[in-house]
């Protein structure tokens, strides 16, 4: 009886031990940080920041083998997912004077394949960010002292041409201190006023539209920020950047 008695402690302390770890990954599943390592956000920010330049590669080969100028080129591709590629707004990103010669996503040109971001890299407590789980492709935005730009970003947005960038908006924060590792600025920027405005999606127009990013260096070619509720995310959050091509 008493060996008896014993397995049946030895079962319930197993039990009690089993409930309290289920317990705990639940609660960490459901924090913003999605319960993630350190070395998982390494991990993740390699393949972020690979992504993009993956992408800076292609518009360089599309430019030198298919002339493409900056403003023919096309990030065109399937994002409701219905299996067709449409031009008439449903799918983002279609450069009406562009040819497929020119397009980041088409065997005709540079032959990738849009990347949708995984779910445990970015902060589900933003999920209801209009931008939240795609890559955002941009010419809209200033680089303080990138290209022609002044410390002020005066001349972009007094007509000048803006750069090409690749945004993930809402990234987790251990991801967010891992890229900012691997960038020049080695940190995360969060300058109050450093990103103003948001991003619109890149048609073929290199006009900027008023929103700035304040990094004070144009060796700042990738990193991440810190950005105000009223900036480029309308819910705040953290926010991959990387420039795709500047003049």
């Amino acid at each position: 009886m008493k060996h008896q008695s014993g397995n049946a402690l030895f079962l319930i302390l197993i039990a009690v031990a089993l409930f309290a770890a289920l317990s705990y990954a639940i609660t960490t599943s459901g924090r913003g940080d999605g319960g993630i390592d350190r070395e998982q956000a390494e991990i993740a920010a390699s393949q972020i920041v690979q992504y993009a330049t993956s992408l800076q590669q292609a518009i360089t080969r599309l430019n030198i083998i298919n002339d493409c100028i900056p403003e023919d080129l096309s990030f065109h591709y399937d994002s409701d997912g219905d299996g067709n590629l449409e031009t008439d707004g449903s799918d983002d990103y279609y450069n009406s004077g562009s040819s497929t010669d020119c397009y980041l996503f088409n065997k005709n040109g540079a032959n990738l394949s849009y990347l949708r971001p995984k779910s445990e890299w970015l902060d589900n407590s933003k999920s209801a960010g209009s931008l939240y789980g795609e890559f955002v492709f941009s010419a809209a935005t200033c680089i303080d002292n990138l290209g022609s730009a002044d410390s002020d970003c005066h001349i972009p947005l007094n007509g000048g041409i803006a750069p090409l960038i690749i945004f993930l908006p809402y990234v987790n924060e251990n991801i967010c201190e891992a890229i900012a590792r691997e960038s020049v600025a080695g940190a995360i920027i969060t300058s109050d006023n450093n990103i103003i405005a948001g991003p619109s999606k890149f048609t073929g127009n290199l006009a900027t539209g008023g929103s700035r990013f304040e990094l004070g260096s144009p060796s700042y070619l990738f990193g991440c920020a810190l950005s105000p509720a009223s900036g480029i995310t309308d819910i705040g959050g953290y926010l991959f950047y990387s420039i795709l091509q500047y003049s």
